[in-house]
């Protein structure tokens, strides 16, 4: 894995490889090599988070968002909001996305079939040449949202707005809702009625402990007098484990889509059941509910975080991992469901 310094990790933007190629850091962290890296700073490229910009959608014909939306589910179902809005504001517009290249095809597959919905129009995989940047009269980079400052304090949807160069205040809330999901193909055919466990997140810190697994199974179950499907091994009656069943991105986002009710952790199931206003409850461990679920009227939370979590975003500290568990372990202590 090639290293790359502290100031070029957490810059807040894309980087420029051989004064040619623009690409992410999250490339470089993952093992792709160049010869020379600097921040990506070209007066061709906006950048929100070091100048003040304003995109004006009536006037641009071709936009290309470099580094966007993140590389994880959620924020990709988040920020692709902007481009529906876009589209729907001015219909000629054409819109270009510039992606990681080492991304896994799993979450590249949302950007294909929000692709074939009509929500943006092509898709690149970087490094992306810098002077391919001539054929948009737009380019924006969206570059390691997770180190730009305000990323930890504005709600989701309204940062994506906000760092496209859109005020969120003229968007309507009924593009911070991911409705965009609906348009994407629905597999399941002979819908069923069952109540969605979904435990798992992207680090360790938000995930659901496997140990209180049983017993939400069972509290949803008897709550809602329904069966309970879910992504965990854990042994219950009425239960059954779809881990293996639920193979891809479109299964995973249809097996929410078709459900009754989903009880997760914070993990892209709160945005993607917002999406197809599915009742939810998400439990949160470092981040302000509001911050994440402000524009879903169907989804209820639970904070159990502290100022040992507040802001986190990843860890690798056993000792703070550990602190979750106990927290976790007060929460269900004392809370049914």
């Amino acid at each position: 894995m090639q290293s790359i310094n502290k100031e070029l990790n957490t810059y807040q933007g894309s980087l420029l490889a051989d004064n040619t190629n623009i690409i992410a850091s999250y490339d470089v962290e993952q093992g792709e090599k160049y010869t020379s890296i600097k921040m990506l700073r070209e007066d061709i490229i906006a950048n929100k988070a070091l100048n003040k910009i304003k995109f004006k959608i009536s006037n641009s014909k071709h936009v290309n968002i470099i580094n966007g939306f993140g590389v994880t589910l959620g924020d990709s179902i988040i920020g692709l909001n902007v481009c529906l809005f876009i589209k729907e504001m001015n219909e000629k517009i054409k819109i270009n996305i510039a992606r990681p290249c080492t991304t896994p095809e799993s979450l590249e597959s949302l950007y294909y079939y929000a692709l074939q919905a009509g929500i943006f129009d092509s898709v690149t995989r970087m490094p992306f040449p810098l002077s391919e940047c001539n054929q948009y009269d737009f380019n924006i980079d969206m570059g390691n949202q997770l180190y730009r400052n305000d990323f930890q304090s504005l709600e989701m949807h309204d940062y994506f707005f906000e760092h496209m160069g859109i005020s969120p205040h003229i968007v309507p809330h009924t593009y911070k809702k991911n409705h965009w999901l609906k348009r994407l193909p629905n597999e399941i055919k002979n819908k069923g009625e069952y109540i969605l466990f979904c435990p798992n997140a992207s680090t360790q810190i938000r995930a659901i402990p496997y140990k209180y697994h049983t017993q939400v199974i069972e509290s949803m179950a008897k709550k809602y007098n329904l069966p309970v499907l879910g992504f965990s091994p854990a042994k219950a009656e009425l239960y059954t484990d779809i881990s293996l069943q639920v193979t891809n991105t479109l299964s995973y986002i249809n097996v929410i889509r078709n459900s009754n009710f989903v009880y997760t952790a914070d993990s892209s199931a709160v945005h993607i059941a917002a999406g197809f206003d599915i009742p939810c409850h998400c439990i949160f461990t470092s981040i302000d509910p509001d911050l994440r679920i402000r524009y879903y009227p169907n989804c209820t939370s639970s904070f159990i975080g502290d100022a040992v979590t507040q802001g986190l975003h990843f860890t690798e500290s056993r000792e703070i991992i550990h602190h979750v568990q106990k927290l976790y372990e007060n929460h269900f202590k004392f809370n049914s469901h």
